[in-house]
């Protein structure tokens, strides 16, 4: 669940700065439970100029067909 510090009441200087920080937690049969970790920021350091930063963890459970999608295009016999 994403938890938001920049809806905290603060001071002007503090309007310029976002962040959120959040996670996913999902259930794969064969690799058990899984978390992602997330976060975001957002700095504004004039009206023109505002950087943004993300960063997190992923996963991606192994699939033989798509990984592989190459050799099943191909009508030729590979030998091996």
């Amino acid at each position: 669940m994403p938890v938001s510090i920049s809806n905290i009441p603060h001071g002007k200087d503090c309007e310029k700065f976002g962040a959120i920080l959040g996670g996913r937690v999902i259930i794969i049969i064969l690799y058990g439970w899984l978390y992602t970790p997330r976060a975001y920021l957002k700095i504004q350091f004039s009206p023109d100029l505002i950087v943004r930063l993300s960063a997190g963890r992923g996963f991606r459970a192994p699939n033989t067909y798509a990984d592989n999608l190459g050799i099943f295009v191909s009508s030729k016999i590979r030998s091996p």
